[in-house]
């Protein structure tokens, strides 16, 4: 997190938002701040979304989630033919100004939904656990999975890479062992 807002900082932003410039040309102004640093404060000051990036992106959200209809920012992003990350960055803009807001998380990334107009916000969901990760990325099973399985299921996702590091068999260990195993089964005969 950054350094606090300070009050001269603050009326400067707001000068530069009744101003014709944009939010990007002014970042050098504002040292230790990043371009969605000040769109961020300009939203939690109440002002519009001003950059010219950020602002048909931000008209674009608008228009999807008129229709009442909660969508997820990969949703919004289809339909709009913009970058997901960049619906995400204006969508939560969007929130902090009120004019939207997150109805629940779902799905395995959990994912934040939004719906137009003002509203309570749902709670973010605690993070994953480890375990949890590490059975998302290479079990693709359900949670309740031991680790046996686990460790299985990396062992089959490594060996589906055709990895060139995946340790493979010396032909003369495994003649070896082969004729241990023969010669053994003759005495046992």
């Amino acid at each position: 997190m950054g350094a606090k807002w300070t009050e001269d900082e603050d009326s400067r932003l707001t000068a530069l938002w009744a101003s014709n410039r944009t939010a990007k040309s002014a970042v050098p102004e504002f040292p230790g701040r990043t371009f969605e640093a000040l769109l961020k404060r300009a939203a939690h000051l109440g002002l519009d979304p001003k950059s010219q990036s950020e602002a048909p992106t931000v008209q674009k959200i608008r228009e999807c989630l008129k229709d009442g209809k909660a969508r997820t920012a990969a949703e919004i992003s289809a339909e709009t033919g913009t970058d997901a990350h960049r619906i995400r960055i204006c969508a939560y803009l969007m929130v902090d100004a009120c004019e939207i807001h997150v109805e629940s998380y779902d799905g395995p990334y959990r994912a934040a939904i939004f719906v137009y107009g003002p509203g309570e916000n749902a709670t973010k969901p605690e993070p994953l656990t480890e375990k949890e990760r590490r059975l998302r990325h290479f079990a693709k099973v359900e949670l309740e999975v031991d680790d046996e399985e686990v460790e299985r299921a990396k062992d089959e996702a490594h060996r589906d890479r055709n990895c060139a590091w995946w340790p493979k068999a010396d032909l003369v260990v495994v003649n070896a062992f082969r004729a241990m195993v023969a010669n053994g089964m003759r005495e046992a005969a």
